[in-house]
């Protein structure tokens, strides 16, 4: 394998001999064995993003987008997805990375993620299973125009070529918390409970989620992609995304629940919904995976989601099935409980079709969704955002995309972390105030030390 610097400069060298072509063109090059976000770290660019699978078979950090679908509301959905596949059928092997928001409500923070953004990055650093490779995608359309920007990103490269890319040896250091308080707060908290248990008691609703957004702000430089990593180490069988706007502003996240996994015509999903917290020692934790199973609320909010599932993907599939019982998946402080999907779907479903079928699940909303919805809005006194959309990657026969929970918006020193907890009959507010707090644990302790 060749040295990392010479592989760039040869990626360089193909580059520049492109000036005369015209279309998109893909072109890629092996590396040696480098992390993705320590790569990330050291790149010269405003705008970054990260994509790992939760299988951890595949890793992606790119950056300097190519071509950015930024959407301005749900009506332009079904255009952004038509376009990409457009994109896509002329450079296999590409993708575009990118989400978007829980509903079209945001707020000014957001405004720089819009509702929605697919991007399909200049240059990825792609990392799947032993072999890393640097690609590069270009839309060049003829002429004067394809020769500066073939040049251009030759240049670019080899000016990362000299830059030394450190993993991370231990360095990381928390930065501390200086403040923190709760959107809403624990008062506010006990009455949105309440109003949700009301609607449930009233036969109207049989499950709202509602969040939290804690408002932290840092003592020190947050070193994100640093902290992406340990935040990871943590939590493994999870995805982990981000995206770095052009602002700086950059929304992140460790997630545990997959929306859909799509193959060709096979199709992955799940219902995830149920938690309760982690044992000090085994025996506790296998006690608390019992309890978990076998309690009644828990297992009504999951069964809330898988019924939910089968209901919606009846009309998508050719055949689909779900386990015969529920199991349990393990994160650092939490479990949760878990049905998985299998299915072929009907030719002529897209992703597009799955996409606005699946989200937003009762998992993250609630059912029936439109009055969930109402409430959510209504009670909750912060904007959500991108938290407990989608973040993932589309390709033209493999897509995948993640819930986008234990998520995070940095601004600067501020820095908001999101959890939420599902109410259904049964639910107790300070038990599920406890909830929101275990689901951010093991990023306070990494912020804090």
């Amino acid at each position: 394998m060749l040295p990392y610097d010479e592989s760039m400069r040869i990626l360089a060298d193909k580059l520049r001999q492109c000036q005369t072509r015209q279309g998109w063109y893909r072109m890629e090059q092996p590396l040696p064995a480098v992390a993705p976000l320590a790569w990330l770290h050291g790149v010269d660019t405003s705008c970054r993003l990260y994509w790992t699978e939760r299988s951890g078979n595949r890793s992606v950090a790119s950056v300097c987008p190519e071509l950015d679908l930024t959407l301005a509301g749900p009506e332009s959905l079904g255009e952004t997805f038509a376009r990409s596949r457009e994109v896509l059928q002329a450079i296999p092997g590409a993708h575009f990375y990118g989400g978007m928001a829980f509903t079209d409500q945001m707020s000014a923070q957001w405004r720089a993620f819009g509702y929605g953004r697919f991007i399909l990055p200049r240059f990825e650093l792609i990392q799947q299973r032993a072999e890393t490779v640097i690609a590069c995608n270009l839309y060049l359309p003829g002429g004067e125009e394809s020769r500066n920007k073939c040049l251009e990103a030759a240049g670019w490269l080899e000016r990362q070529a000299t830059r030394i890319v450190v993993q991370d040896a231990g360095g990381y250091r928390a930065p501390g918390i200086a403040d923190r308080y709760s959107v809403p707060d624990q008062q506010q908290w006990r009455h949105g409970v309440e109003q949700v248990l009301a609607a449930v008691a009233g036969q109207t609703l049989h499950k709202a989620v509602l969040s939290r957004e804690v408002r932290l702000k840092l003592e020190h430089p947050l070193h994100l992609w640093d902290f992406l990593q340990r935040w990871h180490s943590e939590n493994p069988r999870s995805y982990q995304f981000a995206l770095q706007v052009e602002s700086g502003d950059c929304f992140f996240g460790t997630s545990p629940e997959r929306l859909f996994r799509r193959q060709s015509r096979l199709l992955w999903t799940e219902a995830l919904a149920g938690t309760m917290t982690r044992g000090m020692d085994a025996s506790e934790d296998q006690a608390f995976e019992h309890r978990l199973i076998n309690d009644d609320k828990n297992r009504h909010e999951n069964a809330l989601v898988l019924a939910h599932i089968r209901d919606v993907l009846a009309g998508l599939c050719d055949s689909l099935e779900s386990d015969r019982e529920v199991s349990v998946i393990k994160l650092r402080h939490i479990q949760h409980l878990i049905h998985r999907f299998r299915g072929v779907i009907r030719p002529g479903v897209t992703d597009y079709d799955l996409l606005t079928t699946l989200h937003p699940t009762p998992a993250v909303g609630g059912s029936p969704w439109h009055e969930a919805r109402r409430l959510i809005h209504t009670l909750e006194p912060h904007s959500r955002g991108w938290y407990s959309g989608v973040f993932g990657s589309l390709g033209l026969n493999d897509t995948e995309f993640a819930v986008a929970i234990r998520s995070g918006l940095l601004r600067g020193r501020k820095l908001s972390l999101y959890s939420g907890a599902g109410i259904v009959a049964g639910s107790e507010p300070d038990t599920e105030w406890q909830e929101l707090d275990n689901k951010i644990n093991t990023a306070l302790a990494l912020l804090d030390g």
